[in-house]
């Protein structure tokens, strides 16, 4: 365990783990910690995305969850201030190989089309669990199911680039739903993350992101 950059927030590592959202849970639950602190892992065995779908984690990735007080984050699009940060950190490390980089609603990360990452927030009380996942290097062949519509970053991100940027980067509401426009491109969304659409039924009606 040490802290992450200077920030003062500590890190537990493991090379090979659940899901650092559980383990992020359970320390919270045993209160091992105070919040902000980090897990991160090497490979996850039950790592899981929106609605507990099971989450794709191969070595050579980043996994990790940030676990931060909610009187420290109150964002109307939580996830997409998180999806902002995480695509600055990977802007930095593609700067001297630039490749088109997108959100695709609510919380995936694209890159040249193909899907390098995702974002996942969970409220646990009066804590949010923040949890997000890359894909840096392939080390593996990826499972035939998932065709082509993975990819990697093939570049160096760390979970204190990640970290570094939701506990210093600093935007209102409107400013994140600015940012987040930047990476996708959708019509009809509002500043709490909900988009308008027109149900088949033709009634207009709003979805909603998790959080």
């Amino acid at each position: 365990m040490k802290d992450s950059e200077n920030l003062g927030i500590k890190t537990i590592r493991y090379n090979s783990t659940d899901s650092t959202q559980l383990r992020a849970k359970e320390v919270l639950k045993n209160q091992e910690l105070c919040a902000p602190f980090c897990i991160t892992a090497g490979t996850q065995t039950g790592g899981y995305g929106q609605a507990g779908r099971a989450y794709y984690c191969p070595y050579g990735g980043l996994y990790m969850s940030l676990v931060v007080p909610g009187k420290d984050f109150r964002y109307k699009f939580a996830t997409g201030f998180v999806a902002v940060c995480v695509a600055r950190a990977i802007e930095r490390a593609i700067a001297q190989d630039p490749r088109s980089l997108a959100v695709k609603w609510v919380n995936d990360l694209l890159l040249d089309g193909k899907k390098v990452g995702g974002v996942l927030i969970e409220k646990v009380g009066g804590h949010f669990v923040i949890g997000v996942g890359l894909n840096l290097i392939q080390t593996e062949p990826v499972p035939e199911e998932l065709g082509e519509r993975i990819g990697f970053l093939n570049a160096a991100v760390s979970a204190a680039d990640i970290v570094r940027e939701i506990m210093t980067l600093k935007l209102t509401d409107a400013q994140v739903l600015t940012e987040y426009k930047k990476y996708c491109n959708i019509d009809g969304l509002n500043v709490d993350g909900s988009i308008d659409y027109v149900a088949p039924d033709g009634k207009s009606t709003k979805k909603f992101s998790n959080l």
